[in-house]
């Protein structure tokens, strides 16, 4: 079901410097796109990407901690059943991060805790995080959905 999938690659580097250039609003694409990904690929309900963007607005990032732990969740199911089936990749291309999906609960859970209570002090260790937490989520829907690497 994936092979017919067209996600595009995105390096980290282009990720890092689209989110700090736009001030992270270019993060609503990347849940946009992961999401609508994880949707053609998984065979749960789908979630719809852009109920996801304005839930995300309106709670002022809270309700992406939960659609970003939703896509990591199903990515890991994806990755379990191609596993499972003998079609996962093998071009070279490194696993992602074993827990990914508990690294995008806590994780962002954590630097939300920071950063409100260290009265903004520490924010931008959370941004970093959350930063590399984007790059790591897409790196994982590459490697599950097979995505070529340039």
């Amino acid at each position: 079901m994936s092979e017919a999938i067209n996600f595009q690659h995105q390096s980290p580097a282009t990720i890092v410097i689209l989110l700090i250039a736009t001030c992270t609003i270019y993060y609503f694409v990347l849940l946009y796109q992961w999401i609508t990904a994880v949707n053609l690929a998984s065979s749960k309900p789908k979630l719809d990407p852009a109920i996801a963007i304005i839930l995300t607005i309106v709670t002022c990032g809270l309700a992406s901690i939960y659609f970003e732990y939703e896509v990591a969740e199903r990515i890991e199911k994806i990755i379990q059943e191609k596993k499972a089936n003998g079609t996962l990749r093998n071009d070279g291309m490194a696993p992602p991060l074993n827990n990914l999906k508990g690294l995008v609960l806590f994780g962002s859970l954590g630097a939300l805790a920071v950063s409100a209570f260290s009265a903004g002090c520490l924010s931008v260790l959370a941004l970093i995080f959350l930063i590399w937490l984007s790059c790591a989520v897409q790196y994982a829907i590459e490697y599950a959905l097979d995505t070529p690497q340039e």
